[in-house]
């Protein structure tokens, strides 16, 4: 359970408390953004993914947004990605060599992986951090490692749980600032439906059927006179 001192919907905590927090802790210490530099994002519309989308525009990254329909690439743009990619209908590798010049990118979030993988990890630039986040697409990629030497890039994993246990200190750092910038105004967690707790079968559907851009949020009757 978490409470929140803000002021803000009830739907708007309970997409913000895990999500923003995954990215950061990666993002922020173990590879941090620099201005300008460039930043792809596998699944970019969904929960984990448009939650980096915001903190990557607030560090100052070129954020290249990638997801797999027009619909969920609008959505991205809106968050503020810089560019976009269509990794359904687009050579994924090819469209990030055009958009970077041909350097790569700096960081790649990947929550995907799958057959996405390897041409992510092919289109790092020297120097750069892929964040190993989840395995949406089912499959668990397995990545040669001669690409590592290649790129002279690092495989990073994300796991937000061990980084709670391990490191207490470091995680509520970077919830303080998190919370900031919500009240700020700087995070606005983006929400794609908002059902009643009976309807809970449509909202699984939605997520089944890959409908969903950002989070789906349950209430209860009680909730739904929330500020």
């Amino acid at each position: 359970m978490c409470f929140f001192k803000l002021r803000s919907r009830f739907q708007t905590g309970s997409r913000f408390h895990t999500d923003l927090r995954n990215f950061l802790l990666r993002a922020a210490q173990s590879c941090p953004v620099e201005s300008q530099r460039n930043i792809a994002h596998s699944r970019a519309a969904g929960g984990v993914g448009s939650a980096a989308i915001e903190l990557g525009k607030i560090m100052g990254a070129r954020v290249i947004a990638c997801a797999s329909s027009a619909e969920k690439l609008a959505a991205c743009k809106q968050l503020g990605a810089d560019e976009l990619i269509n990794y359904e209908s687009e050579d994924l590798r090819e469209r990030i060599r055009q958009l970077t010049n041909e350097r790569g990118v700096d960081v790649v979030y990947d929550a995907v992986g799958g057959k996405y993988a390897e041409p992510a990890v092919r289109s790092m630039s020297w120097n750069g951090r892929y964040l190993v986040v989840g395995f949406a697409a089912g499959e668990i990629p397995k990545i040669s490692l001669n690409l590592t030497l290649l790129k002279g890039c690092a495989l990073v994993g994300v796991f937000w749980g061990s980084f709670m246990r391990k490191e207490p200190a470091a995680a509520a750092k970077n919830h303080a600032q998190l919370m900031t910038w919500l009240e700020q105004g700087k995070l606005k967690p983006l929400i794609s439906a908002v059902y009643p707790l009976e309807e809970a079968p449509r909202a699984l559907q939605d997520l089944i059927e890959r409908k969903a851009k950002g989070k789906v949020v349950l209430i209860m009757d009680s909730m739904s006179k929330c500020p």
